[in-house]
């Protein structure tokens, strides 16, 4: 009788320490971007340098961005994965580094190290950013959600 009772004890303190996935923490408006990219005219070297600075730069200036990679992938080649809290924050974003922005500067930088090849956006975007896209000329896919959740980081 006192093991039995240990134990559920203990299977409590463990459970209530445990971290669950609560209904304010699930996302279902978050969008992810996929960016193909090839590296215009710069080495390696150049390239690490200019992605550890420009994914210091959108963390410092865009709080609601939740993720910001670089990936090298086939040579000459770079995929960036952009998360973004909601379309609100992807667009936000895009008035960032449009001109008078406040990183209009820093985003002539990244064109001088990337070409944007296409963008694969997974989620919805605001009809704004359709439209600047569009103005832009910039190869896009919009690709809706069906089903899913998004957690936060681990926080223990």
């Amino acid at each position: 009788m006192r093991i039995s009772f240990f134990f559920l004890v203990a299977s409590c303190l463990f459970f209530m320490g445990t971290s669950t996935v609560q209904a304010d923490q699930i996302n279902s408006n978050e969008v992810t971007f996929v960016v193909e990219m090839t590296i215009n005219d710069k080495s390696p070297a150049q390239i690490e340098q200019f992605s550890e600075f420009y994914q210091k730069l959108v963390k410092k200036n865009e709080p609601e961005t939740l993720g910001w990679l670089f990936y090298s992938t086939d040579p000459g080649k770079v995929i960036v994965i952009e998360r973004y809290a909601s379309p609100e924050a992807a667009m936000q974003h895009v008035k960032n580094i449009m001109p008078g922005g406040i990183a209009e500067a820093e985003f002539g930088e990244f064109a001088e190290h990337f070409i944007i090849e296409k963008i694969n956006v997974y989620g919805s975007v605001t009809e704004e950013w359709k439209k600047v896209a569009t103005d832009l000329a910039l190869n896009f896919d919009i690709n809706p959600l069906i089903s899913g959740y998004s957690r936060e980081e681990n926080k223990q």
